[in-house]
């Protein structure tokens, strides 16, 4: 029997191949994952810090409601986690802050990422097999992490719809 994902997971692993065929300014890391919006990033190793790409199917909001007759409607949010760790030469000398720069090359990644996952490029992708529902930027950049961690923190949320016939009860 083949393997079958829940919608969810159908649309990040259809986001995350999308993504890895993007030509991004940066390049970043890029996978599916589960990860944790609070995570501290490990230190960044001098001279080797990509940018992160964490793409998460987050059921947090998940509508599911009927279709029609024998069908249910999934309404699918995946979670876009852009995230990169500073190092200290990203700092500015006077504040101890990350500098503008190393922001605004984070915010021009964020827009590219949108960009990508626009209803047009979405549309075009063949990795995706689900309706284009939405795509917003929820944050960025997490304005604590920056300062706290050191960390540029930016969530994008893209929402698919897909319809799946109820299986017959056995």
């Amino acid at each position: 029997m083949p393997v079958v994902n829940s919608p969810i997971v159908t649309a990040a692993e259809g986001v995350t191949t999308h993504l890895l065929a993007q030509e991004l300014t940066l390049t970043p890391a890029i996978e599916r994952t589960y990860a944790d919006l609070e995570e501290r990033l490990e230190n960044a190793i001098e001279g080797e810090n990509p940018p992160r790409i964490d793409v998460t199917g987050v059921i947090h909001e998940q509508v599911v409601e009927s279709a029609s007759r024998g069908k249910l409607r999934y309404l699918c949010p995946v979670d876009i986690l852009i995230r990169r760790k500073f190092e200290p030469k990203d700092y500015d000398e006077e504040t101890g802050r990350v500098t503008k720069a190393n922001v605004d090359e984070m915010t021009l990644l964020v827009q590219e990422v949108v960009e990508a996952c626009s209803q047009q490029r979405i549309a075009e992708s063949e990795t995706i097999d689900m309706v284009w529902q939405s795509c917003k930027i929820v944050v960025s950049p997490v304005t604590k992490h920056l300062r706290e961690l050191k960390q540029f923190t930016a969530i994008l949320r893209v929402t698919f719809r897909t319809d799946r016939e109820i299986p017959e009860a056995v």
